[in-house]
């Protein structure tokens, strides 16, 4: 592709990719409140609870689109106090216009200002089962993804976060290194009985790494606007379908005046893009001095230029300096509390099971977020409180099964070693860490986006429905069916292991 388009990779294509960001941005942000501000000054003239949902979607690509650009352009606005403040107040005010309109509901063709909660034309209580589930969550990411944006974007507010991340980490291991200290100088069965505590506290501190190293991952980032793009496009769907029948409504399909102008003004970070690439293509390549010039140059200072042209085949690159572990290896002779404390100084991040961790947190959300929005895209004026008892339920059982790599990876760090079975190995082979972990790790790598679609298609079927609590009895056979029995078996071969040699 590089050869194709020409590509060469002394060049800075950051710029020009950083000015269309930034002229998107700029874009998405005063196309939000330009559409906000237009809503609210029909409210009196009476424009339709129709077309101020049509608005209030609008308004909502723009507003995510701007907010998904804002991490790519953290260092520049941290550079420009002046435009990241500017941006700030901009951004806060379309967030707060955006949280406004989605708080009226109403009759497509009546008037918006009649469809609103807060003069009481509408009961609180029949805003909540008619359109109140579908507006808490958009509020929630929505204002979720403004509040972290902006905590980021402060320089000063990022390291006080990153900061108080390690103090916490740094407490919770001095935390489990004095409880280990405090048991080693109890009993031997005092101690044998209380090994599991600070096993299991150093597996939570484990999870919530890896959970918060995913937060600030890339990946995240692009799976929370992929869910945020897709969940305003089926309420604009689900709009649409809602007033198909209404013939004055439907000239709104055909192409005119209005729908033309904005999308040719979609081009104006294109042409920025396309300047900034032809200003890169002007620099002229002989500007930049080669390897070999700078090598004759030298050469020339130093009176020790020859004929010969230097043969760059036989340089040997210069052998970095080695890096030296800090990572404890505990000794075989070491008692399992030594070795907890031992692993509470190891970084895990580089373990297979450490990334296994990150890879089914991410297939867990591509195989779920499927299942809400086409819960959500059929179900549109009915989320209530019954899906709410359901995506809980199934985000714990995420919780639980995840929560059994660390554990199984914490007891494999601080277990001995042995150079042969012990007298009963069939029993140790069925209900091992390792074995279990890797049947564990073989079906959820595989099939965990499959799992759970599987689990949430049961929900659909009308005889559950008979039942009163159709959410909690769903939940309850997804945790019997897809949650347990791999939990169980992972927690049962780790104790085990655990106190095999205690």
């Amino acid at each position: 592709m590089r050869r194709a388009l020409r590509w060469d990779s002394s060049r800075d294509w950051s710029r020009p990719l950083k000015k269309l960001i930034l002229a998107i941005s700029d874009q998405q942000l005063v196309t939000g409140l330009a559409m906000l501000i237009g809503a609210f000054s029909q409210l009196n003239c009476g424009i339709s609870f129709y077309h101020w949902q049509v608005a209030t979607t609008l308004a909502w690509f723009a507003s995510i689109t701007h907010l998904a650009t804002l991490p790519f352009l953290q260092e520049f606005l941290q550079r420009h106090n002046f435009l990241l403040c500017l941006r700030v107040m901009l951004m806060s005010g379309v967030a707060i216009m955006l949280s406004i309109t989605l708080l009226r509901s109403g009759l497509p063709d009546a008037p918006a200002m009649c469809g609103t909660v807060a003069n009481g034309s509408l009961a609180v209580s029949d805003w909540i089962k008619k359109d109140g589930m579908y507006t808490i969550l958009s509020e929630i990411i929505l204002l979720g993804t403004l509040i972290t944006r902006l905590l980021r974007m402060f320089s000063r507010t990022s390291h006080l976060g990153i900061k108080a991340m390690r103090s916490a980490r740094a407490k919770w291991q001095a935390s489990i290194i004095w409880l280990c200290k405090m048991l080693q100088a109890r009993s031997e069965w005092t101690a044998a009985a209380a090994l599991w505590v600070p096993v299991v506290s150093l597996s939570a501190l484990v999870s919530v790494q890896a959970l918060l190293d995913f937060m600030r991952s890339r990946a995240w980032e692009v799976l929370w606007l992929l869910f945020s793009l897709v969940w305003g496009t089926i309420r604009l769907f689900a709009v649409r379908y809602g007033v198909q029948q209404d013939s004055d409504l439907l000239e709104e399909s055909y192409w005119g005046f209005g729908q033309v102008i904005p999308v040719l003004l979609l081009l104006v970070p294109v042409l920025m893009f396309v300047e900034s690439l032809s200003d890169l293509s002007s620099e002229k390549a002989t500007d930049i001095p080669t390897r070999y010039e700078n090598i004759q140059l030298l050469e020339l200072r130093n009176g020790q230029h020859t004929q010969s042209t230097p043969s760059f085949q036989n340089e040997l690159p210069v052998p970095l300096p080695a890096v030296s572990s800090n990572r404890p290896t505990p000794s075989a002779s070491d008692s399992a509390y030594d070795r907890i404390i031992a692993s509470c100084q190891c970084d895990f991040r580089s373990c297979p099971w450490y990334l296994d961790n990150q890879y089914f947190i991410i297939s867990f959300i591509v195989g779920a977020a499927p299942v809400y929005l086409a819960f959500a895209a059929s179900n549109l004026e009915q989320l209530n409180v019954y899906f709410v008892q359901y995506a809980c339920s199934l985000l714990g059982g995420c919780c639980l099964c995840l929560s059994t790599i660390p554990l199984c990876g914490v007891l494999s760090t601080i277990e001995r070693t042995r150079s042969k079975r012990r007298a009963f190995s069939i029993i140790r082979i069925i209900v091992d860490p390792g074995w279990a972990y890797r049947i564990c790790r073989r079906v959820y790598y595989y099939t965990s986006p499959g799992l759970v679609v599987l689990s949430v298609i049961v929900a659909f079927k009308n005889w559950i429905f008979i039942l009163r609590f159709p959410g909690i009895f769903v939940a309850f056979c997804t945790w019997i069916v897809f949650y347990m029995p791999p939990f169980l078996l992972s927690v049962f071969g780790a104790m085990y292991s655990l106190y095999w040699y205690v």
